[in-house]
């Protein structure tokens, strides 16, 4: 085969170039191109050259494509051996970061979708504006306003006090149909909440802006896209204090329409320390 390739080849490369490649497949490199006498190789030569060719095509290709490729393959080999975002406080100065409230209030939200077979009708995420979720939201709300330990005890205060009358809700509400709004008289969704034997029917229910120290809160659940309401349901000095010491065995928020019915669930065992939440710029799936 050597033969016949120095016949008719005036550009073959024997024993020069490409070693590596011929001490891994051991045979000689011949170069196709302009060789008359290909026709008249055995068909296992034919296949030895054929192959040859395309790893010589294939070299060319890489040695051109050198840095690239190293570059590529470390990204491949050692992608998880350090996030992005921990390498990203070194190489960009980074703004102070303030505690996670989340984690606080993350046992406190629920979330429930409410399907017809395969459609959507609607989805529902509920914030239960308890002690802690208010203690959380004034912390935030006073430290991101530089507001005095004075000041910010007052307005604590404030906030605690309406859980002595009130049990209220934030409700993120994404509505796949042009139905009323929850806050119109001729809505298709209303709202009451079961606290074991009581049942109570919805006080009020407004449409509001949600403060940004609550969009935090609410974490990946707001976008632009879902109404927020407000809700309230009135209670007795007795059972805000059974609600507030969570001594109850069960708090499950309705809310139904004349075809469907769905609910939350918040259990006292499910109520206590903190909740691990993933970072904004953590890798989900990763880690």
């Amino acid at each position: 085969m050597e033969g016949a390739g120095n016949s008719c080849c005036g550009d073959v490369n024997v024993h020069t170039d490409y070693d590596g490649l011929e001490k891994i497949m051991k045979f000689d490199l011949v170069s196709m191109r302009g060789c008359s006498d290909f026709r008249s190789f055995k068909p296992f030569d034919k296949l030895r050259a054929s192959v040859l060719l395309v790893a010589k095509r294939l070299r060319t290709m890489l040695s051109r494509l050198a840095i690239p490729g190293v570059a590529c393959l470390c990204l491949t080999l050692f992608s998880g051996c350090l996030k992005y975002y921990e390498l990203s406080d070194s190489e960009f100065p980074q703004a102070n970061k303030k505690h996670d409230q989340r984690e606080v209030t993350a046992a406190y939200k629920r979330s429930v979708v409410a399907y017809d077979q395969f459609e959507t009708k609607a989805r529902f995420d509920a914030l239960w504006l308890s002690e802690e979720a208010r203690t959380a939201y004034g912390s935030a709300y006073a430290h991101k306003r530089g507001m005095s330990a004075d000041a910010r005890e007052e307005l604590l205060k404030r906030q605690l006090e309406e859980t002595k009358h009130w049990i209220a809700f934030y409700l993120l509400v994404e509505q796949r149909s042009t139905t009323p709004s929850l806050s119109d008289p001729l809505t298709a969704w209303t709202c009451s909440l079961q606290i074991d034997q009581h049942t109570l029917v919805q006080e009020s229910i407004k449409e509001c802006d949600l403060e940004a120290e609550y969009q935090q809160l609410f974490g990946g659940s707001f976008n632009g896209f879902k109404t927020c309401y407000l809700l309230k349901f009135a209670v007795t000095p007795e059972l805000a204090e059974k609600i507030n010491t969570h001594a109850f065995k069960k708090l499950q928020l309705k809310i139904s329409s004349p075809q469907q019915e769905v609910a939350m669930a918040w259990l006292p065992g499910e109520l206590h320390g903190h909740k691990k939440v993933v970072s904004d710029h953590e890798d989900f799936y990763w880690g």
